[in-house]
């Protein structure tokens, strides 16, 4: 019957799979030999390949989520501000020591040059002796020198200025010389009369740059002489011209 033949068959393909596999397991099939440990074709693993991670998103425009909002930094205080500094207290000043009051000249001295210690000296021999006493009237840059006056016989002074560029003055007054005209004014050379403040006298020069003088009743008591130096002939008669008669207020 067909259906019987087919079963045979199935049946006869069946055992003959069964002996292939045990001969194989028993001896030489003739099929090549694989060493041991070499890993079968399915036993090899096949390289894996990572997948990509997927690219970030780039937002749309005008679809960005807002940054996030930074935290305000903590406010600081302000420095707390310094006192300012107190003030100390000015320092006391020291009182100036009281200065000795000098005696006030008399009127008839005012017009003489010098400051108010010249002037007393004027007036304390004014009013010591009895011929006229004479004092400079000088412009600026002139100033006393040195003074000196004594009462014996009658009474002297001497009185000498100093000016500018070296010019020098010296009066002569009193009882200073009484030898005789020749001795009381010496001179190289006679120029004539000259003004000696309110009096006249004779007018010389000393010599070749030694100056000038003016003499009033020269080898008498009183008598009254006036020298000048480093100063040209009109300067010096000028400036004996101005001498000041001192007169004093009667007590």
């Amino acid at each position: 019957m067909p259906g019987m033949k087919g079963a045979r068959g199935l049946t006869a393909i069946a055992l003959a799979m069964v002996v292939l596999v045990v001969g194989g397991c028993g001896g030489s099939s003739g099929l090549p030999s694989v060493p041991a440990g070499t890993p079968l074709p399915s036993e090899t693993a096949a390289p894996v390949t990572a997948e990509p991670l997927p690219a970030e998103e780039t937002p749309e425009p005008g679809d960005s989520s807002p940054p996030d909002e930074t935290v305000p930094p903590e406010e600081s205080f302000p420095p707390e501000e310094s006192p300012p500094p107190e003030e100390s207290p000015p320092p006391e000043e020291t009182p100036p020591a009281e200065e000795t009051p000098m005696p006030t000249p008399a009127p008839g001295v005012t017009a003489c040059s010098g400051n108010v210690s010249n002037r007393t000296f004027f007036e304390t021999i004014a009013g010591q002796v009895d011929w006229d006493v004479y004092c400079a009237v000088l412009p600026a840059r002139w100033n006393v020198d040195v003074g000196d006056f004594s009462l014996r016989d009658g009474g002297r002074m001497e009185v000498s200025y100093r000016g500018p560029d070296g010019a020098r003055l010296t009066l002569q007054e009193g009882s200073f010389c009484t030898e005789g005209v020749s001795a009381c004014s010496p001179r190289d050379k006679s120029l004539g009369e000259a003004s000696f403040g309110d009096r006249t006298g004779g007018l010389v020069t000393l010599g070749p740059d030694m100056g000038f003088a003016v003499y009033v009743d020269p080898g008498q008591a009183p008598s009254w002489a006036l020298t000048g130096t480093g100063m040209d002939q009109a300067t010096f008669v000028d400036l004996a011209a101005a001498l000041h008669r001192i007169e004093l207020a009667e007590p």
